[in-house]
């Protein structure tokens, strides 16, 4: 239809330069009108290759997700690369069928965020292909594989120690540590620095201990990972939290004003550190270098927040 043999229009249709303007027009012209649409996926599989990771959350709205995420598209950009963000939903089979996709060709690599995802076994038929992996945030114990994550444990240590300093008597921590090993970690880092001081505490995930709760005590800390599980505690709880004065914990984030509290600790994780260490490795591993997995990065800083109001 064209005049051309086959290879000159698969050529012309990619916009190989060796292909004359005119020529490149007409085959690209009679394609439209066919409706033709290539196969980019069997295109990438050809090449051998992609230039694209991906960046695998459970969700949009977490802030160590979205801001390790943005970094990381910057970092990429500046070595050649493009990112794609994928969103697992904490759902099981949503995981399992975006490894899948990232078998067909259409990766250079993954950053993933497993959290709420019990089985990874999934990924293993990657890692056996040599596809680059890193998994960041929440520690994978079923895989070799390399995880960024933060010093959890020592985290918390500073969470309490902060809460000491303000005049806590006594805390309540909020924790849940059938989630993962994040949330593990960060239990027994505050309860270590707890007992240390002398101090005791309520583990809220037994359900019990309410009733002799402070012995009198008016200033409690409250700590877990973000704020909601903070704020359904204290409400679920009015009557025994009644005339207390809080000083909350968590990480990340603390949006809104402090309340119930009366102050907000929140231990900011190292989020660009994570996110350049995240791409540097996968980048040396698409390279065909291999690296050690970096250590667990310390905490950026505690902010403190007061009410305005």
């Amino acid at each position: 239809m064209c005049g051309v043999d086959a290879s000159t229009v698969s050529r012309a249709i990619k916009g190989d330069p060796r292909i004359s303007k005119a020529t490149t027009e007409r085959v690209q012209e009679v394609a439209r009108k066919m409706g033709y649409q290539p196969n980019l996926a069997a295109r990438l599989l050809k090449q051998g290759h992609s230039h694209i990771f991906w960046f695998v959350v459970p969700a949009l709205g977490t802030t160590i997700d979205w801001k390790i995420a943005e970094r990381a598209s910057i970092t990429a950009a500046k070595n050649g690369f493009d990112t794609a963000i994928a969103v697992h939903h904490g759902r099981q089979e949503d995981f399992n069928r975006l490894i899948d996709n990232m078998g067909s060709g259409l990766a250079a690599g993954a950053v993933i965020n497993r959290r709420d995802i019990k089985d990874v076994s999934a990924v293993r038929r990657l890692l056996d292909m040599n596809f680059p992996i890193i998994f960041i945030d929440v520690p994978v114990g079923s895989l070799d594989v390399c995880v960024i994550t933060t010093e959890n444990s020592v985290a918390s240590e500073g969470l309490v120690k902060n809460c000491l300093n303000e005049g806590v008597d006594e805390f309540v921590l909020a924790f849940d540590r059938e989630k993962n090993p994040v949330e593990q970690q960060r239990f027994d880092g505050a309860a270590k620095a707890i007992t240390a001081a002398g101090v005791r505490y309520i583990d809220a995930s037994q359900g019990d201990g309410w009733g002799q709760l402070i012995h009198g005590e008016k200033r409690i800390g409250v700590l877990a990972s973000w704020q909601g599980p903070i704020q359904d505690l204290v409400f679920a709880n009015a009557d025994v939290f009644c005339g207390k004065e809080l000083i909350a914990g968590c990480f990340d984030a603390w949006p809104g004003e402090p309340a119930p509290a009366k102050k907000v600790i929140v231990a900011v994780q190292d989020y660009d550190g994570m996110a350049d260490a995240a791409l540097n490795h996968l980048i040396s591993a698409h390279g065909g270098e291999r690296q050690g997995c970096p250590a667990a990065l310390p905490i950026a800083e505690y902010q403190v927040l007061n009410g305005r109001f």
